[in-house]
């Protein structure tokens, strides 16, 4: 199984910065991966409170799209919050930013959420773009997660049951590695890949994913 590392995009942007106070930027390090794993469980009230931990830390300025990523994240809290300050965040993130893929990915969520699968698609295109670019998803391991779970939804939604599959089916080795420390994330991906097994007929299979175990970090 790949290990799981804390070299994110986030992270990278983070370590970067030699020159700041090294205390703060490991403080910084432990909230972005609290606020993922709170990302990965919807947990909306824990992602708030890491988010305005973020936003009170003394961080050097290359810094503020961390702050800015996570705020939009909190704002939108999964579809209960303010769609247009939470984009207007995002958009805020510059395109050479190492969170750009995270963030297009994350505004093709919103969109989804919002019940806007055009835009969404349009969206998970760039970030699916923008992920050719990595050596490996294990760099952002959230972020693919939250491209490989949403965008067969959007295909699904145009009808096109099959391609929405055989995408599911593709991510999923990836999503089997990702399993053990987002568990919350892969029984997404495991109940897309049973709806979409249910709609083109194969109800036994679809049955037999609901029923499987989440694979273990002790496996």
């Amino acid at each position: 199984m790949n290990k799981i590392t804390n070299t994110t995009a986030l992270d990278l942007m983070i370590t970067s910065l030699s020159r700041a106070n090294r205390s703060i930027l490991e403080l910084a390090r432990r909230l972005v991966a609290l606020a993922d794993q709170a990302l990965a469980s919807r947990q909306g009230t824990a992602l708030k409170v890491y988010s305005r931990m973020l936003d009170g830390l003394d961080l050097p300025a290359r810094c503020a799209e961390v702050c800015h990523y996570y705020r939009a994240l909190a704002m939108f809290d999964f579809g209960s919050g303010d769609l247009e300050a939470s984009m207007l965040l995002l958009n805020r993130i510059g395109e050479r930013s190492p969170l750009n893929f995270r963030s297009l990915a994350s505004a093709g969520a919103f969109m989804l959420a919002s019940g806007n699968h055009t835009e969404a698609g349009r969206y998970f295109t760039e970030a699916l773009k923008m992920s050719s670019k990595f050596d490996s998803p294990f760099v952002d391991p959230l972020g693919h997660s939250i491209l490989n779970n949403n965008l067969p939804i959007v295909i699904s939604i145009d009808g096109d049951h099959l391609s929405s599959l055989r995408l599911l089916e593709s991510s999923r080795p990836f999503m089997r590695s990702v399993a053990p420390h987002y568990p919350a994330v892969f029984l997404t991906h495991q109940n897309s890949m049973a709806v979409e097994k249910m709609e083109l007929g194969h109800l036994e299979e679809a049955w037999g994913l609901i029923q499987a175990p989440i694979p273990s970090i002790y496996a």
